[in-house]
């Protein structure tokens, strides 16, 4: 395999194998590339050479591991096509098969490079994660848990990638998959406007009907009684979160790398991740800040409704007031109702207030989410639509909705 698309480096689940003593939910990462692959790097190219025999040479610089031995900070790369080398400088991972006398091939690239860089490279890390997993079962429930966080909770990229993932995955592996769950996929694809995002649920919820045979349409969807889950154990952070956490506090980390490190405790250390995330709050990167304020709410970070609340006065990025709009309703900050229905006015943060107003909940929650529909009857185009979603809102599936995404936020905590 000599190179892969830029876009979005195939990370299918490979199906599992219908006998259930061998059975397997491996990555395409594990099946395909690592077997071959000495080497899965980080890194920039520092220099190209043309060599007369044909061939060109590379040198990289390796900036982190994600499998293999370390060998050296900077390695060289053989190809004989120079394409496999991006420009001097720019952000890449590469899957590298050991030649010899310190040098390597190209297996498989990944481009790191623009808005989805880091979400690639979250995706790759946490694959790489669960293929190292020893027991099956174990990695099929963190393949079932990561795939649906990010169907629920992820960037576009991530959202798009776990649809892919899970269209193969739920085939052979729909025992890990609950009412709850088809519920949460069923009103993903009812309120997508994406046609090929939809076709990708359709099959995912063709696959697990025939399993969660008796699962009910939204509509028709019974009261789904939330049982008490046991007291989770206080674990200790791991040695990964505190070598981020302690990268993060010591400072001078580029734009790039701080968006990776909030990713990786968004992703695998949520549960210890509230103080970095709040502390990330007023980074001078709007997306860091996005990301953090996002994030805050999935922890259910408590400490964070105040600076979140106080956010709205202070931060000009929509796409970051998305996020935050997002978290005041995820953990019920009353105080910030009057305030979120304000920016239900403005039509590029109208759908995060009136879902926020939504979780919220309370007596004048609702009743502000009322008004703000009043203002829009008989109204059409966008107009409608957001009439259209807050009937949603305040209706009981939305209420059923939001009790199986409680559960799998509890999960990811």
């Amino acid at each position: 395999m000599r190179f892969l698309p830029l876009l979005l480096l195939p990370l299918f689940l490979a199906p599992a194998m219908a006998d259930d003593s061998a059975a397997d939910a491996v990555t395409t990462v594990g099946r395909t590339l690592l077997p071959s692959a000495d080497l899965v790097g980080r890194g920039r190219v520092e220099s190209v050479q043309s060599l007369t025999t044909g061939v060109t040479l590379a040198r990289f610089k390796l900036e982190e591991v994600l499998h293999g031995r370390e060998t050296g900070r900077s390695i060289l790369i053989v190809s004989p096509d120079r394409s496999e080398f991006p420009a001097i400088g720019l952000p890449v991972l590469y899957f590298l098969k050991r030649l010899g006398r310190g040098r390597y091939e190209v297996g498989a690239r990944v481009e790191l490079g623009g808005a989805e860089g880091p979400f690639r490279l979250q995706a790759m890390k946490r694959f790489l994660e669960i293929e190292a997993l020893e027991n099956p079962q174990q990695k099929r429930r963190e393949l079932h848990d990561y795939l649906m966080g990010n169907l629920t909770c992820g960037t576009r990229f991530l959202v798009w990638n776990a649809a892919r993932e899970m269209a193969g995955f739920s085939r052979d592996n729909a025992g890990f998959f609950t009412l709850e769950d088809l519920m949460v996929i069923r009103r993903k694809n009812s309120v997508t406007r994406d046609k090929v995002l939809r076709d990708l649920l359709t099959e995912t919820i063709e696959n697990l009907s025939s399993v969660v045979a008796r699962a009910p349409a939204v509509e028709d969807a019974p009261e789904v009684p939330v049982a008490p889950e046991p007291e989770r154990p206080s674990l200790p952070p791991s040695e990964e979160f505190r070598s981020l956490e302690g990268a993060w506090r010591k400072g001078g980390l580029s734009r790039e790398d701080r968006r990776v490190v909030i990713l990786a405790v968004s992703t695998r250390h949520l549960r210890h991740a509230g103080p970095m995330l709040l502390d990330a709050l007023t980074d001078p990167d709007p997306e860091v800040r996005r990301l953090a304020a996002l994030n805050l709410g999935e922890a259910g970070y408590e400490p964070s409704a105040d600076p979140l609340f106080l956010r709205l006065g202070t931060e000009q990025e929509k796409r970051v007031l998305a996020a935050v709009l997002q978290s005041l309703g995820v953990l019920k900050v009353e105080k910030a109702t009057t305030e979120i229905s304000r920016f239900a006015r403005d039509p590029e943060l109208t759908r995060p207030a009136v879902f926020a107003l939504a979780r919220i909940g309370t007596g004048k929650a609702l009743d502000l989410l009322k008004e703000t529909r009043s203002a829009l009857e008989g109204q059409t185009g966008a107009a409608g639509e957001i009439r259209t979603l807050i009937d949603f809102l305040l209706s009981d599936d939305f209420r059923k909705q939001e009790e199986a995404l409680e559960k799998i936020r509890r999960r990811r905590r």
